[in-house]
């Protein structure tokens, strides 16, 4: 039998920073063969669903495309990416506020 796992209310970025659902962060991307960040809004947390390793907390983020103007999803002028996973123990995201 397995042992549920609590979802916490928030976790911790590079700087020690509180992040929760909702908030704004910078995070690292790999373009191409690239490095680069991209910026996103916490949609939540969640642990993975694994039957051979130990779990692990993931956050899930929506990113946005501002390179990419073809796309009809949008937020405030800017293209959303599909949302995707951030493995949280790894901290390679910081807390930023949003441009107004």
């Amino acid at each position: 039998m397995t042992e549920e796992l609590e979802i916490p209310e928030f976790v911790l970025d590079q700087r020690g920073d509180e992040v929760r659902v909702g908030d704004t962060i910078a995070y690292a991307v790999l373009l191409d063969r690239s490095a680069s960040l991209s910026i996103g809004t916490v949609l939540g947390f969640q642990y993975n669903k694994a039957e051979y390793s130990t779990p692990y907390l993931k956050i899930k983020v929506q990113g946005y495309e501002p390179w990419n103007s073809y796309s009809d999803r949008s937020k405030d002028g800017k293209t959303l990416k599909n949302p995707g996973y951030l493995r949280a123990s790894f901290r390679r995201f910081v807390k930023i506020e949003p441009k107004p």
